[in-house]
Formats: C-alpha cells, sequence, structure tokens
C-alpha cells in the first residue's frame, strides 16, 4: 500500500505526535514490559513487587489513532484472499506512519490494543489475518457494538470487505457521525454502480500488483 488518506497519515500529525509524546499524558495504568517498550517507561515499582518487568502506559490526547475492521463475510477465492492482504497493508501502513490502531476487528474476534504500536502491532494483526476464515454472516448490530465503545479519540475507521450494501453503508456513517473519518476498501471483481466518494474498489489483480492508495 502506497498511501492511505486518514488524518494522521496525509497531513503528517501522526509521526509529529510521536515525536512530541513524552510531555503531557494521563497515565492510564501498568503492563508487563513489551519488546520494543521505552526503558524509560519502566515501573521499578511493580518490578520489585512482581519479580517482571512492568511498563506505565499513557493516555495521549494528542495521539492520532484508527480502528481496522476487517469483513470476512463472503466466500473463500481470490477477492477474500485479497481482503486479508489489502487489511495487513492498511494496518502496517498505521503503524508505520505512527498511528496507533486502537482496535482490529477480524470477523468475529477483536483484537483491542493497548497502545498499538511497532513491532509487535504489525505481528498481531499478522496473526489474526493468517487465521481468518470467511463467515456465512455479516452481523452489523453486533459489529456496530464491538467498535463503538473504542471510537472515542479516534481519527478514521477503516473497512476491508468484500461486499457493499445498506447495512455497510449504514455502519459507516454510524462511525462517522462519532466523528470517525470512514474509509472503506471494497475487494471484488465486479464494481457496484454507485459507490460513496469515501469507498475505493479494488480488483484482486490490482492487490496482487500493489501500489494500493486508499
Amino acid at each position: 500500500m502506497t498511501s492511505l488518506d486518514l488524518p494522521g497519515i496525509a497531513d503528517g500529525t501522526a509521526r509529529e505526535a510521536g515525536f512530541r509524546r513524552g510531555g503531557s499524558r494521563d497515565l492510564a495504568g501498568v503492563r508487563e514490559y513489551r519488546e520494543g517498550d521505552r526503558v524509560r517507561d519502566l515501573c521499578a515499582r511493580a518490578w520489585a513487587r512482581t519479580g517482571i518487568p512492568h511498563v506505565r502506559e499513557y493516555d495521549d490526547p494528542e495521539e492520532a489513532r484508527a480502528v481496522v475492521v476487517v469483513d470476512t463475510h463472503g466466500e473463500e477465492g481470490d477477492a477474500f484472499e485479497a481482503a486479508m492482504s489489502v487489511a495487513a497493508g492498511v494496518s502496517e501502513t498505521c503503524l508505520a506512519s505512527g498511528l496507533a490502531l486502537r482496535l482490529v476487528v477480524v470477523g468475529d474476534a477483536v483484537h483491542p490494543f493497548d497502545i498499538g504500536r511497532g513491532r509487535e502491532g504489525r505481528f498481531t494483526v499478522l496473526d489474526a489475518l493468517a487465521v481468518a476464515e470467511p463467515s456465512k454472516v455479516f452481523d452489523r448490530a453486533r459489529l456496530e457494538a464491538r467498535v463503538m465503545p473504542h471510537l472515542r479519540g479516534v481519527s478514521g475507521v477503516v473497512l476491508v470487505t468484500t461486499k457493499w450494501d445498506e447495512d455497510r453503508a449504514a455502519l459507516m456513517r454510524k462511525f462517522s457521525v462519532h466523528g470517525a473519518v470512514p474509509r472503506v476498501a471494497l475487494v471484488g471483481d465486479r464494481r457496484p454502480a454507485t459507490l460513496p466518494a469515501y469507498v475505493r474498489f479494488v480488483r484482486p489483480s490490482e492487490v496482487a500488483s500493489g501500489g494500493l492508495a486508499l
């Protein structure tokens, strides 16, 4: 993927916020140390108490965040596999640009991120996509209920899907009402007659050739 038009990526503010991090932040909690965490965030008190390295986590009000939703409703085939590749590209673009992934939803599996940055975030996404399988039902209400609690402070929601209908359109409208910029990658062989401006139709062959802009 060559580009992703989301606030914080297109204008470069996500990476700028990353450089500024370390200023005014609220302590969100303490968790076990993970590879890639900053040494200066180590919590000596929790480490001494548990015998395991722990780090402090902060809620940064300036941090740009995104949610990626992977719609697995469909059939096994080129379009489904291409959609998983697009989802991986979207997630990697977010992480590489400094945009934090707040949540990744793959079918019925929800993967919330504590920070959502760096190598661990990338591997978590790839692992989830590697085991994704086509599902027979698209449950809009259930998906909405899973994503809505995580939209606070989110700058954009990216839906990767192989189908487009009123249910999916209504879902993205609901997210946008809460301040999240909607972006959709619709992967398939036949382009619908009409699509909203925020929907990018992509054929599986285009995904294979790379250079996708969303």
